[in-house]
């Protein structure tokens, strides 16, 4: 794998952290069109998709870490007179509503890249003449 530039890099996590090719192509001083021929390049593709499960997990850590918090709002609303404000309420239900919706996404992520992992390492396989010479697994034997 070759290094990648230090533009390379910004423009990488300026893709990754959301930004549209043109804002991050702005961002580096280079334009659309050549935004979207270094996403035509497989090795920067890929640090883009690493850079992006890096701030996933990022973002789910900080929103696990505050779930404890929620849950004893939630709680208090729900056991004593205490009066919760509405706003309080309705946020420790969006944090922990999120908090579910964004680590089903990161599973199904994960699942996704071991998929294509297994799948490229099967690809390779063939290609190398795996099995009797065919690409034929069950004829060995």
């Amino acid at each position: 794998m070759k290094q990648l530039t230090e533009q390379d890099e910004t423009l990488a996590f300026a893709l990754a952290s959301g930004k549209t090719q043109e804002e991050a192509g702005k961002a580096v001083g280079i334009s659309r069109v050549t935004v979207w021929r270094r996403l035509l390049d497989p090795e920067f593709r890929g640090r883009v998709a690493l850079l992006r499960r890096l701030i996933a997990d990022e973002v789910l850590s900080r929103l696990v870490s505050r779930a404890a918090d929620a849950i004893e709002v939630l709680h208090l609303a729900a056991t004593t007179d205490a009066e919760e404000t509405a706003d309080r309420i309705r946020a420790a239900d969006l944090l922990l509503s999120h908090l579910l919706k964004f680590g089903e996404r990161a599973d199904v992520d994960e699942r996704i890249s071991k998929l294509e992992a297994a799948h490229e390492r099967g690809g390779a396989a063939r290609e190398a003449g795996a099995g009797n010479g065919d690409g034929d697994p069950q004829a060995d034997g």
